[in-house]
């Protein structure tokens, strides 16, 4: 599953468990790598880290030369990271419904946290579940959140808070609820994506939805002025999932489809200028799910591909795949046995970056890769070992 989703969380648990327990803080014991605090200069790609999906921590990185900090600030077990300015944004999912936003200031050792926003309001039953931030004007951000029928608006300076909500309601139907999973902007018009999963997620029939929002408040804006109510752009697959790459403002989106099927996804393009959508790649030609896609340039892109293993929800291998979507050729760069690549990251300085969750079973330890995204061949000289398993990586701007 991608880190935006909490869908078949069966295919990941008993692969992700870290192969390596050294404490909080410190460097897990490789000599490569000497004990060091990367500076405020240095650390621009972020990680957050879990053993047990029950807590975490986030930490800053540095590949020239390598080096590692992991006390920068506490997080949960499954936590998405975003950036507002200099600031990490921190969505942290937990089981017991605790669910909340921390905002960290990381130019300080260790990083500052300047709040945490509950992200289950009150009156509220269900699970919030923070997948993706976005920011809309000065400090003010807007959080999609995966089990509940709307976004928050939320002050992430001054006293955190949430300061209202943005109703997604009408765009559920035939769903149970809309499922806001991601945001994407393109030109000045902001974007957000639905998955509008059935009550069984394991089989997502309906289709996904785009739906533009107001910039500066969140607020829907229709996108067909022929029907009346606001509209939003429905996709011809299910269950997108993971960021939508923006390439001359046309949004390229991962659906998914089943986890189960390996036939009824792949990757689709939205041109907000004529409002069409059209398919680009199959499951079919990548071989496997795609749950991730991240631009390269030059209508290039890296997914990620799961594989299956076998008719049930397990998946056999995740692969690291570089795309040419004007010759359609697909090069796998990087494999590791079942669910356990993070989703890709590529990097202003032009490195693409994955972190792999590591095995227990065959004591392989987690770490973070770094690849040339043109060649494909990895940077083992920039190869960041981990104590605890990478989950989501981020670039602070």
């Amino acid at each position: 599953m991608s880190r935006r989703a909490r869908i078949d969380v069966s295919v990941s648990v008993a692969t992700v468990l870290a192969a390596c327990a050294s404490p909080v803080g410190t460097v897990c014991n490789d000599a490569a790598i000497a004990t060091c605090s990367p500076s405020a200069a240095q650390s621009h790609i972020f990680v957050s880290t879990t053993a047990d999906y029950q807590s975490g921590s986030l930490c800053a990185m540095a590949s020239d030369p390598v080096c590692l900090r992991c006390d920068v600030a506490p997080t949960a077990g499954d936590t998405v990271l975003a950036t507002h300015g200099g600031l990490i944004i921190a969505m942290n999912y937990r089981s017991d419904g605790e669910d909340s936003v921390t905002i960290v200031d990381p130019s300080t050792v260790p990083g500052l946290i300047r709040g945490q926003i509950a992200m289950r309001l009150d009156g509220e039953r269900r699970l919030a579940d923070p997948r993706a931030y976005v920011v809309l004007d000065g400090s003010v951000g807007l959080v999609a959140r995966l089990f509940q029928a709307s976004l928050a608006v939320v002050e992430v300076e001054g006293r955190p808070q949430v300061l209202r909500t943005v109703d997604l309601s009408q765009f559920a139907a035939p769903a149970p609820l809309p499922n806001p999973v991601a945001f994407a902007r393109s030109a000045d018009a902001l974007w957000v994506v639905l998955q509008r999963l059935p009550p069984d997620p394991t089989q997502p029939t309906i289709p996904g939805l785009l739906v533009r929002l107001d910039p500066l408040t969140g607020a829907p804006i229709d996108s067909d002025a022929t029907r009346p109510g606001v509209q939003g752009i429905e996709l011809p697959c299910t269950n997108p999932i993971g960021d939508p790459a923006v390439v001359d403002g046309a949004l390229w989106l991962a659906c998914v489809g089943s986890y189960r099927r390996d036939d009824d996804g792949g990757v689709v393009v939205f041109d907000p200028a004529t409002s069409a959508v059209s398919w680009r790649l199959r499951e079919t030609d990548a071989l496997g799910n795609i749950d991730a896609i991240v631009s390269l340039g030059s209508q290039r892109f890296a997914l990620r591909v799961s594989v299956r293993a076998g008719a049930a929800l397990g998946v056999g291998s995740s692969r690291l795949v570089l795309w040419n979507a004007a010759t359609g050729a697909l090069q796998t760069i990087f494999e590791r046995p079942g669910y356990t690549l993070t989703e890709p990251l590529f990097s202003r300085a032009g490195r693409l970056y994955v972190g792999d969750r590591g095995d227990e079973m065959s004591r392989r330890a987690p770490a973070v890769h770094a690849f040339d995204p043109v060649t494909g061949i990895e940077d083992t000289a920039a190869l960041v070992p981990f104590c605890e398993p990478p989950y989501d990586l981020i670039e602070r701007p």
